[in-house]
């Protein structure tokens, strides 16, 4: 299966195929000039393997926003996107630039005091004019306020901060997203980890150009190697990551490494609840994560009796499995938060 690269305008949802077509079409449009300051020449690179891409995405972001926000009232920039010959044609802003589905906001209310506990009720009160999803009890004992978009987060900020019963005894920030992580697969393991990223910047192109103009791209840990090879996981940005997943591969040194996306949900083997582990466990007893017993999961003399103490907990009718299944409720909507709380192209490209 062969593939093609296609520039599409996201004004008119207009494409092309080669890089003349493109400048002829922009030109026929009466705005070549606005256009050309994203699509020239020397912006345009040809890689050793024919394939043409547009730096203007794929460089530094204030490289991309220095040339976007002087037309960004007109047009768009041009940027390619793979398409397969024998499946649909698909918009590139379809993919990474739409906005994202859910907009959920949220924002974190901790005590001053580590000793005390904070105050739902100061909360609720400051907020009562703000739209708000829920308010809960987080894992560390803090108030963690869902709402509905990101209008209503500035809302509640900016209410939380004028009252003087919350504000004085009270620490109140939005929740920040993360960096992406991808997994990359069967590296070498005589590659020590400090040399992956540069091992990484010999053979990708695409993505030592993002690395020298300042994305990230940050090795976090190797697991134990197996027959000769290991698993590397790397936290990059939004744009590292885009660059990475169009092939979901890497060559290092002389092997293709498979790449995929890394949304890992930490799971307490003492009390089986997600987002802490066994080391910073406060539950006052620990859980079986067989049977939802007050006992250790290797302690648990059951050998038919399956409970989930997570979705026992949350009043879920589907609790017949372990706590760990990947098939549990819980867990799945724990690492959908994770997706969701996981930067996008969305939240760093330019928005009108």
């Amino acid at each position: 299966m062969h593939s093609r690269v296609h520039y599409v305008c996201e004004k008119c949802e207009s494409s092309v195929e080669k890089y003349d077509d493109l400048v002829e079409w922009i030109e026929s449009l009466g705005i070549a000039t606005d256009h050309q300051k994203i699509i020239s020449e020397d912006q345009t690179t040809k890689r050793p393997d024919n394939q043409i891409t547009t730096e203007s995405a794929l460089k530094q972001l204030d490289v991309v926003l220095e040339a976007v926000n002087e037309i960004r009232q007109k047009i768009h920039h041009i940027i390619p996107i793979r398409e397969s010959s024998v499946s649909e044609k698909l918009m590139y802003s379809d993919v990474v630039r739409s906005p994202p589905p859910d907009t959920v906001q949220h924002v974190i209310v901790k005590p001053k005091d580590s000793n005390q506990q904070p105050s739902k009720e100061a909360v609720s009160a400051a907020l009562k004019t703000v739209p708000i999803t829920k308010i809960t009890t987080n894992n560390t004992g803090h108030l963690k306020i869902t709402l509905p978009h990101l209008k209503a987060k500035s809302a509640a900020l900016e209410a939380l901060s004028a009252s003087e019963d919350v504000a004085s005894s009270h620490e109140v920030a939005p929740v920040s997203k993360i960096l992406p992580k991808i997994t990359i697969c069967s590296i070498p393991s005589d590659i020590a980890d400090e040399d992956v990223k540069q091992c990484v910047m010999n053979k990708n192109p695409l993505v030592s150009d993002l690395i020298a103009a300042g994305e990230t791209f940050e090795v976090l840990f190797s697991k134990t190697p197996v027959n000769g090879f290991k698993v590397t996981v790397v936290r990059v940005s939004p744009l590292v990551r885009e660059v990475i997943m169009q092939t979901s591969a890497l060559y290092i040194e002389n092997v293709r490494c498979r790449t995929y996306d890394r949304y890992w949900v930490n799971r307490c083997s003492r009390c089986q609840r997600f987002g802490h582990v066994k080391a910073v466990c406060r539950a006052p007893e620990p859980k079986c994560g067989h049977c939802a017993g007050t006992h250790l999961s290797p302690e648990c003399l059951s050998t038919t009796v399956e409970k989930c103490c997570n979705c026992m907990a949350s009043s879920r009718t589907e609790v017949g499995h372990k706590a760990f299944s990947t098939k549990c409720p819980e867990f799945i909507a724990a690492r959908e938060a994770t997706i969701k709380k996981t930067m996008t192209m969305s939240d760093v490209m330019p928005k009108n």
